[in-house]
């Protein structure tokens, strides 16, 4: 810790790569009736300054990912094509076959991605992707999108 953070109080935020050994797994799908996204393959490299992250992505390799106004990430091209299908007009749903799986952070942690790492807030869902990487997803968006299998 440094002196500020001494002073005032402030702890590193724990730093996860890996689900710990004693996180509580809940399996989830996809809804059905969850809101298409839309999304682009990069045409040039760049950052995303997202809410969590900055994102870096590069051209041909990583999709920008828009799920509202305002509220965008990065997804490798790969697991990108494994997780959504296209609807229309450059907009894509998950698949709904797809199992995922989640548990729920005990407290604030700076989360490892493949993208990147991202602060993620006690209570938030810690999702397993379909490679196994990990993302955090609020719990209002993750009732949104996911329905217990």
């Amino acid at each position: 810790m440094d002196v500020a953070g001494f002073i005032f109080g402030r702890h590193p935020l724990p730093v996860l790569t890996a689900a710990p050994a004693n996180a509580k797994w809940v399996k989830v799908r996809s809804r059905e009736s969850a809101p298409a996204v839309h999304a682009e393959l990069a045409a040039r490299d760049g950052v995303l300054k997202a809410r969590r992250a900055k994102m870096p992505y590069r051209a041909g390799q990583h999709y920008i990912v828009t799920y509202a106004p305002g509220d965008q990430s990065v997804v490798r091209k790969d697991l990108f094509e494994r997780t959504y299908t296209s609807c229309c007009d450059a907009r894509y749903i998950k698949n709904p076959k797809l199992i995922f799986r989640y548990f729920v952070l005990a407290r604030d942690a700076v989360i490892v991605t493949l993208e990147g790492n991202e602060r993620a807030d006690a209570g938030d869902w810690i999702v397993e992707g379909v490679a196994g990487e990990l993302h955090p997803v609020s719990p209002a968006r993750g009732a949104q999108l996911y329905a217990p299998v």
